[in-house]
């Protein structure tokens, strides 16, 4: 492989990786690299920097795949009460007549006549399809519902996520990677050194004098990333909705409230408000732009909003790298990107881009083929996320149309567009392999914002709308019987 003049004749196979970065995001990679090339003679080392990472993360069902792939187990999470289940992103706010709206993590809701739900709901102009989702009723009444496998597809069609504490979850995987033989560093990097022939990373020094020779750096370092940015300057660029939303204060206290089985999501003058409740926690974000909102107007706004908390102020520019993957080194958590769309977590995000890598594993020579394809799955995964994200302010604005920033949005790319104009049409969404917001969230979400507007399946026609509704009445009474089953969400 030749970069400029000079020729790479060493394909030998990677033996080893420095992962720079801790935290949950450093940790879960350093995890799914040491069960990944295990038994290959990879020596994985993790310099344990300090992360900006928030105190709770409310993941969607993505992590679990994660975990299962690694053979991961969560059960001790759950039962210490460090992570709960949930079922849902709750939407408070976003719509003139219902108060709360969720978009649960389903597969899919039941068929009628193997007619999807939602063109059922369009061509009877019912506008709530909560009263048939399990997820969403049981999110509404705030309690648990598990996903069974079996055939009612009441039951199996939906899946969990999770809300972490954050601390805890990384201590979790630190534990799990020391068992596989991940060593763990502290310590300031004081040297960064390239190759002089290919540009490769050749050594990392820490201020104790530490040295490193890796084959394969994995930076997580942060937006203003160690490597990626300042030592190999790759590009950032910024997504277009940076010009709304692009710095975030957050807000964690001890709390008596009870857990919600979802994020809470709902609309601010100045900005979008998250907040995740779980056991004696909680923690409230607002983002907002900077240009248009001072930060100490922005705490004293969260400040009304939570009472007196631990509070911290980040910049979070919208955007992305422009390369991923890049000589010999790979991005992660924010030195890749940051979205900030609901329950797409740069937790998720990284674990996905580890599995990509794996996929994808180089060897000594970090083929450009290899980078390329990594990077064009990679970039896929962020152009979904900044297209759903994209969505929920659109629909935001249509309800609120006195809040001055929503107004201020950036127009709908092509593709969004499309898919708007799809939906509008025929009540039909486009599926992708392996997508990162899977079909039928989407379905919910255009739903919700082209109730009104969309049509549905020309075959619904040859129905008699009371078989549809006899259906429809029959799902309702089964949803709700097994909502009132399950325990109270705590």
């Amino acid at each position: 492989m030749t970069y400029g003049n000079t020729t790479i004749q060493n394909n030998d196979p990677i033996t080893n990786i420095v992962v720079i970065g801790g935290g949950s995001i450093g940790w879960s990679a350093s995890v799914g690299l040491a069960r990944g090339l295990q038994g290959q003679n990879c020596r994985i080392s993790v310099i344990d920097l300090p992360t900006n990472e928030p105190a709770l993360i409310s993941a969607g069902p993505h992590i679990f795949d994660y975990h299962k792939n690694l053979g991961i187990q969560e059960k001790p999470l759950l039962q210490s009460g460090h992570g709960k289940l949930t079922l849902s992103q709750g939407f408070k706010g976003f719509d003139a007549v219902h108060e709360e709206i969720f978009n649960a993590y389903e597969n899919s809701l039941p068929e009628f006549c193997s007619i999807e739900l939602h063109q059922v709901l369009n061509w009877l102009n019912i506008d709530d399809y909560t009263p048939y989702s399990l997820a969403s009723s049981a999110s509404k009444a705030k309690r648990l519902a598990l996903p069974k496998s079996g055939a009612d597809p009441i039951q199996a069609n939906f899946t969990c996520g999770m809300n972490i504490n954050n601390a805890v979850y990384a201590k979790f995987m630190q534990g799990a990677a020391g068992q596989l033989g991940v060593k763990r560093y502290t310590g300031a990097i004081s040297n960064i050194t390239t190759h002089a022939s290919n540009g490769f990373i050749d050594e990392l020094t820490l201020t104790d004098g530490t040295v490193f020779k890796p084959d394969l750096v994995i930076d997580n370092s942060g937006y203003e990333s160690l490597i990626m940015t300042n030592t190999l300057k790759v590009e950032y660029t910024h997504s277009p909705l940076n010009s709304v939303i692009n710095r975030q204060v957050s807000s964690q206290k001890n709390s008596n409230r009870n857990a919600l089985p979802y994020a809470r999501h709902n609309i601010h003058e100045l900005g979008w408000i998250e907040s995740v409740v779980m056991n004696n926690l909680e923690t409230t974000t607002l983002r907002y732009d900077f240009t248009k909102v001072n930060d100490h107007t922005a705490k004293q706004v969260l400040c009304d909003i939570t009472g007196q908390g631990e509070q911290q102020i980040h910049n979070t520019p919208s955007g992305q790298l422009t390369s991923f993957f890049y000589k010999n080194c790979v991005a992660i958590g924010d030195a890749a990107g940051f979205v900030g769309s609901p329950s797409v977590e740069n937790l998720v995000m990284s674990q996905r881009m580890i599995s990509k890598l794996l996929d994808l594993f180089p060897n000594k020579a970090c083929l450009e083929a290899n980078q390329n394809e990594f990077n064009r799955r990679v970039a896929k995964d962020f152009e979904q996320a900044f297209d759903y994200l994209h969505m929920h302010y659109f629909w935001a604005a249509k309800t609120h149309k006195q809040v001055s920033w929503l107004q201020t949005l950036p127009k709908l790319n092509s593709r969004l567009q499309q898919s708007i104009d799809l939906f509008k049409s025929s009540g039909r969404v486009a599926y992708d392999l392996n997508p990162l917001i899977p079909r039928q969230r989407w379905i919910n979400l255009l739903q919700r914002c082209f109730k009104e507007e969309s049509t549905h399946d020309p075959l619904l026609t040859t129905f008699v709308p009371e078989k549809a509704y006899i259906f429809l009445r029959k799902i309702e009474h089964k949803v709700q019987m097994l909502t009132d089953s399950f325990r109270a969400y705590s």
